[in-house]
């Protein structure tokens, strides 16, 4: 994960007026150069990454990319999206609406990654029965469950970006919710 926040950021993140979180449409392929620019300008931001192991030849090689391929997330004001736009590496800045509900799905990402969880990239899912774990570091994480291959997965979708991310859980830590 690249970021600048911890947990406690999240909770109780109190901002000014002219600060908002919004979604920064990436140019390709460069979404943790532009997690360093944020760093640069001094900017809250999150980057979530998937951890993937690859073996060349007999190297066993760990690659962190991103999540959501072309997405970071920022706290930043007018005059702050206009620096990000003349790094080059900023595609298109995405306002955000919905303040809270985008905070509340970022939550769940960055508690399971805080976790050192495995995420996997899944397809954006509404559907289904609500769960939440009740055991372990992800305790208090709510999502929809789904059964692939004999593993449940809980499924913790960010609705603005319209993708999700999924988490294996062991049965007996869920508890489904009406």
């Amino acid at each position: 994960m690249l970021t600048n926040l911890d947990l406690s950021d999240l909770n109780t993140f109190t901002h000014n007026e002219k600060k908002r979180w919004i979604v920064l449409y990436t140019r390709s392929r460069r979404e943790k150069m532009a997690a360093h620019c944020c760093d640069k300008l001094g900017l809250k931001h999150y980057l979530p990454l998937e951890k993937k192991i690859r073996f060349y030849e007999r190297k066993k090689v760990q690659t962190e990319l991103p999540l959501f391929p072309g997405y970071l997330f920022c706290l930043a004001d007018a005059k702050e999206k206009y620096m990000l736009m003349l790094t080059h590496h900023i595609a298109r800045v995405i306002g955000v609406s919905n303040q809270k509900e985008l905070l509340e799905d970022i939550h769940r990402i960055f508690t399971a990654e805080n976790a050192d969880i495995n995420l996997i990239p899944c397809e954006h899912n509404t559907e289904g029965k609500k769960a939440r774990i009740e055991i372990g570091p992800m305790r208090g994480l709510e999502g929809i469950i789904s059964r692939i291959k004999g593993q449940y997965r809980i499924i913790l979708n960010v609705n603005f970006l319209k993708r999700a991310a999924a988490v294996e859980v062991d049965r007996s830590y869920i508890t489904i919710l009406n």
